[in-house]
């Protein structure tokens, strides 16, 4: 085989090589969005709960103990 043929074939499973990586880098990227969407909501509905801990009143007892407040 020559040199030239040798590294045409060297280069195509370089090509080839890095093609299947980049898939699969895409596929993580793909993948890391949706953890971020998820934790969003997540952190979304965390917010949204300590909004409403924070809103409701505080009742305090005969013993003056703050109650109400976390659940």
């Amino acid at each position: 085989m020559t040199q030239a043929a040798e590294n045409r074939i060297g280069t195509a499973a370089t090509v080839e090589s890095l093609t299947a990586e980049a898939a699969e880098l895409a596929t993580r990227v793909k993948e890391l969005r949706q953890d971020i969407v998820d934790l969003d909501e997540r952190i979304e509905a965390a917010s949204d709960a300590l909004r409403r801990l924070s809103a409701r009143p505080a009742k305090v007892s005969r013993t003056g103990d703050l109650r109400g407040r976390i659940s």
